[in-house]
């Protein structure tokens, strides 16, 4: 997955139904190369995430989420 989104042309990647769990983001952030936001949900159901590329000039500044793995919000600022 990681692979196929380093080949797109997009600076910000938001996905849903990740399934993931805390135990994943160390290993998700050494695959990907770049910055992540995590909310996650359960191992089998929820859970979303907002991927910058690994060249962005971006960084999350003011983040929102919801413990139940649903809603991630992030204000992005320009380094």
């Amino acid at each position: 997955m990681f692979c196929y989104l380093k080949q797109q042309k997009a600076t910000i990647f938001c996905l849903q139904e990740t399934h993931s769990q805390p135990d994943d983001e160390k290993i998700w952030s050494v695959d990907w190369g770049g910055k992540i936001l995590f909310c996650h949900g359960t191992a089998h159901s929820k859970g979303v995430c907002i991927l910058l590329n690994p060249n962005s000039s971006f960084n999350f500044d003011i983040v929102q989420l919801d413990h139940q793995g649903r809603i991630l919000i992030s204000k992005l600022k320009n380094l």
